[in-house]
């Protein structure tokens, strides 16, 4: 899992949330269960188009001290 999904997770994220008002008795826990399923789709859709999330390639530039390439790259593959 790289960083950009694990941090908003670390910090009392959606389902630390909902465990919590469970044993509240509160009805809060579909709103923390619609935030994570709402992290989940936007996960998906970025990572369908860039290659590492914000975060991560970040950290990867400076690790590596260049630039990495940030969006993907598709190749169209013609079918034999």
């Amino acid at each position: 899992m790289g960083p950009d999904e694990a941090r908003p997770r670390k910090g009392g994220g959606p389902v630390r949330l909902a465990g919590w008002l469970l044993l509240a008795g509160s009805a809060f826990p579909v709103a923390a269960a619609v935030l994570f399923g709402a992290q989940v789709i936007i996960s998906r859709v970025w990572l369908a188009r860039y290659r590492f999330g914000p975060l991560e390639w970040l950290w990867r530039a400076a690790t590596y001290a260049r630039v990495p390439p940030l969006r993907r790259v598709h190749v169209e593959v013609q079918p034999t």
